[in-house]
């Protein structure tokens, strides 16, 4: 079920047709809610120790997108994700953007269970954006 929640996230934040820029922006606006939904129920600590260890899993496949100065905040974390974007095709933030978020959410799902992941999930990402993206997907 949370792996329909990042596919939906992700035709959301980067919908067909949109300029890398623009892929960028929603993508860190993602991660931004996400962090935003998550940090009264983990704590900013508990937040960026999971996107720290999603970064190094996901170097593992996609080594640019996260340095190891990740930083010591998800603001932080958040700065450098949008600099380590910037200049990369549609293709490669999409790819690496779905990795990212696919890890994060399973590494949450093993800490909190699948049932409050999925909760959290629909309150970063609503079920109104999620339906307009599943639109977007049958198309």
């Amino acid at each position: 079920m949370t792996a329909r929640h990042v596919d939906r996230a992700m035709v959301g934040a980067a919908p067909d047709g949109v300029t890398a820029e623009a892929a960028v922006d929603g993508v860190v606006a993602a991660w931004r809610t996400m962090f935003d939904v998550l940090a009264p129920v983990i704590g900013e600590g508990g937040v960026t120790a999971l996107f720290l260890r999603t970064c190094n899993l996901t170097r593992l496949e996609h080594d640019w997108v996260c340095r190891p100065d990740t930083g010591d905040g998800t603001t932080a974390g958040l700065a450098l994700l949008a600099e380590v974007l910037e200049g990369r095709s549609v293709e490669e933030i999409c790819a690496a953007t779905h990795r990212m978020l696919t890890t994060f959410v399973t590494i949450l799902g093993s800490l909190i269970g699948s049932a409050l992941t999925e909760r959290l999930l629909v309150m970063a990402w609503p079920e109104v954006a999620i339906d307009v993206c599943e639109e977007n997907a049958k198309s």
